[in-house]
């Protein structure tokens, strides 16, 4: 290199400082220290899945420490999904983190919380009505605490329970006929899409995993010949897409959770 020229180094230095200071809290860095492997975990509850999620103990879902992931936990009916997602935040909780559930069934209750010992003093339930405002309420829950003194390193897990039974703003504000729900799925893809384009920015810049809980529904045969997978899970795409790690549960022939 020609004397009085800068290294490569100096000069991606030298511009990384100019985008850092022309556009406040943009995150420009070498990818040695942006790109780090995960190394703060929350465990779902069980030592075979743990491990199954990161090939070793102690395993489970990644969240930290300078950014989490996009966690898609699907199954039947009754194959313990949200009982997982109370595991997760139990292990939130026991790292000096926070959780947030954001659930359309209603049908949790404090009995198997009460039971593994989640303080449900410091876990936040909302009940939205729709997919966009379980979204937005979540989104305006996260970004406060992430605003408040020593909010920004703290873990945080945040849990969608369930895609399946969620509605969006289209079919509750015209219905179902007119919305034609019927024949679009309500928007609830798009929605969704939207949805976890902002919430991924979330999960991107601070230890913030999303579990996303989405029940399996069986694909109708057509044809004389069905092809290709029998269950599909509602949603579209977006799920799959955004997710870096992906569980299904079915049940066995024994009545166990496979």
């Amino acid at each position: 290199m020609a004397k009085g020229h800068r290294s490569v180094r100096e000069m991606i230095e030298r511009a990384s400082e100019r985008v850092r200071r022309s556009h406040k809290g943009a995150i420009s860095e070498r990818g040695s220290t942006a790109l780090v492997l995960p190394s703060v975990f929350l465990s779902t509850g069980a030592l075979v899945l743990d491990r199954l999620c990161t090939g070793g103990n102690p395993g489970g879902i990644p969240i930290g420490p300078g950014q989490g992931r996009v966690i898609h936990l699907f199954g039947e009916y009754s194959t313990g999904k949200s009982l997982i997602l109370d595991h997760m935040c139990k292990a939130a909780q026991d790292a000096g983190g926070i959780a947030l559930v954001s659930e359309t069934e209603g049908s949790r209750d404090p009995h198997f919380a009460e039971a593994i010992g989640l303080n449900l003093d410091e876990l936040e339930i909302q009940r939205p009505e729709t997919l966009e405002e379980a979204v937005d309420l979540g989104l305006t829950f996260h970004d406060d605490i992430r605003g408040q003194a020593g909010g920004a390193e703290i873990p945080f897990i945040w849990g969608m329970d369930s895609l399946d039974t969620s509605e969006t703003l289209r079919t509750s504000d015209k219905g179902l006929t007119e919305s034609g729900a019927w024949h679009y799925g309500g928007g609830k893809s798009e929605a969704l899409a939207a949805g976890l384009r902002k919430m991924v920015q979330r999960s991107a810049r601070f230890p913030t995993s999303i579990v996303l809980l989405n029940q399996t529904r069986d694909v109708v045969q057509t044809g004389p010949a069905h092809f290709g997978p029998k269950k599909r899970t509602p949603g579209g795409n977006p799920p799959h897409f955004y997710a870096s790690l992906e569980i299904g549960l079915t049940p066995s022939p024994l009545g166990m959770v496979r």
